[in-house]
């Protein structure tokens, strides 16, 4: 555990309200650590492991356990004791402790609530661990300053040879300061003097070109900066050739290659925050939210009873509830708001229901690549004909989310037409 001491004095543990110090200012600190604690378990052969609150529990349950069940002492319960880490979280202000306590996320989540990303990670030994662990950045950081160094150096050269300065004979110049000033703004007038018909009349000195040295060595840092960073023409979408979009597709999964270690890592960290969002569930949501996420639509599906109406049975002649028929012969329903509130607080609060598992999915953002797997799955129905549903490569498509409702609604209507008319008896006719 290391305190932050740097900028404090003594007098920062007994007095952080006083008067003297209205105007200072202090860094609020929070860390989190293991803490290890000491807990107790009865394990019995056919009951398996059990926690218990303490010690004095654990002696109890042994010596009920030696009551009811009289043994030779094979199968006899015992006692287990272990030191396990809990997650604890402290805060500081100096060295003055404000809090320590247990993390709130414990124990659902058994580890350090903070989600890291690592874009490449190394297991070598090396006496530098900085370098184990290293950003997207990292290795860009060198190519990028000598890119910024060489434009920098070509602007001062481009800056300092605007005004490259006059040659002339002496005495020529009438205003020396004047052309010094003045010699390269537009607009200006500059007079020179000719004493003798053969003075030279003044001329410009030609100022020094553009270093090519420098355009290269910007350029060669330039392509250092996509071959370490392994991102190509068409992985940026700068290709000046007249390709289709199936051909673009392939040379960016080709190029894809290179960085598919930054999507890998991406997806464990996104794993890793999916498991603990799951673990902390019920504090995440409450019956409101969940039943703004769920939807009206499957709430409606999924919580709709028959609304009942008093009726009298013909044969017992006593009163009872029927379901309650519409005028278009179907079962008027409603929501049961009380399953639906019953429901969800026992998946938030009960974590034995199930277990769950956290499955990373990537989905294409480029309106070329969605093109190109839309037009694979073309390929693919007509070779292989009722193998894609039509609702998939509608789905895949192009097309607005409004369009595409309306035709799979379209589609569906369409099924449960032909369904009930193969269901139908043919009609018979005679004569």
């Amino acid at each position: 555990m290391e305190i932050q001491r740097e900028g404090y004095n003594a007098a920062d543990d007994i007095s952080l309200n006083s008067e003297t110090r209205e105007e200072a200012t202090y860094d609020l600190v929070e860390y989190y650590y293991k803490k290890y604690v000491k807990k107790f378990y009865v394990a019995k052969k056919g009951l398996g492991i059990k926690e218990v609150a303490s010690e004095e529990e654990a002696n109890k349950a042994i010596e009920m356990d030696k009551i009811t069940d009289i043994t030779d002492g094979v199968n006899a319960m015992r006692k287990i004791t272990k030191y396990e880490p809990e997650i604890w979280l402290a805060s500081l202000v100096g060295n003055v402790v404000l809090d320590n306590s247990q993390s709130w996320c414990y124990p659902n989540w058994k580890s350090y609530p903070l989600i890291p990303y690592f874009a490449y990670r190394s297991t070598q030994k090396l006496k530098d661990t900085e370098l184990l662990v290293q950003g997207v950045v990292r290795g860009l950081k060198d190519p990028q300053r000598e890119v910024n160094k060489r434009k920098t150096q070509t602007l001062r050269l481009l800056n300092t040879s605007a005004n490259s300065g006059w040659i002339a004979p002496k005495g020529v110049i009438v205003d020396k300061d004047a052309w010094k000033d003045f010699a390269s703004s537009a607009g200006v007038i500059l007079e020179y003097e000719l004493k003798k018909p053969t003075d030279a009349i003044p001329q410009k000195i030609l100022p020094t070109p553009l270093s090519q040295g420098h355009e290269q060595m910007t350029k060669d840092a330039s392509d250092e900066l996509k071959t370490i960073s392994g991102i190509n023409a068409d992985l940026l979408a700068m290709s000046d050739k007249a390709v289709s979009g199936v051909a673009i597709n392939i040379r960016q999964r080709q190029g894809m290659v290179m960085v598919q270690k930054l999507f890998d890592n991406l997806s464990q960290t996104k794993r890793l925050l999916g498991r603990f969002i799951m673990s902390i569930f019920n504090q995440l949501y409450d019956t409101e939210i969940a039943e703004r996420i769920l939807g009206e639509k499957f709430i409606k599906e999924s919580f709709s009873i028959p609304v009942m109406k008093p009726s009298m049975n013909p044969m017992t002649g006593q009163p009872e509830q029927v379901p309650m028929v519409g005028a278009d012969g179907k079962l008027v329903t409603q929501i049961d708001k009380k399953l639906v509130s019953q429901t969800i607080n026992n998946i938030l609060t009960n974590s034995s229901i199930g277990v769950y598992d956290v499955s990373i999915g990537e989905n294409a953002n480029s309106e070329t690549v969605k093109y190109g797997n839309f037009m694979m799955l073309m390929d693919m129905s007509q070779k292989y004909p009722g193998v894609i549903p039509a609702e998939v490569l509608v789905d895949e498509s192009l097309i607005s989310e409004t369009s595409k409702q309306k035709i799979i609604a379209n589609i569906e209507s369409q099924k449960e037409a032909a369904a009930n008319q193969n269901n139908q008896p043919p009609n018979k006719t005679g004569g």
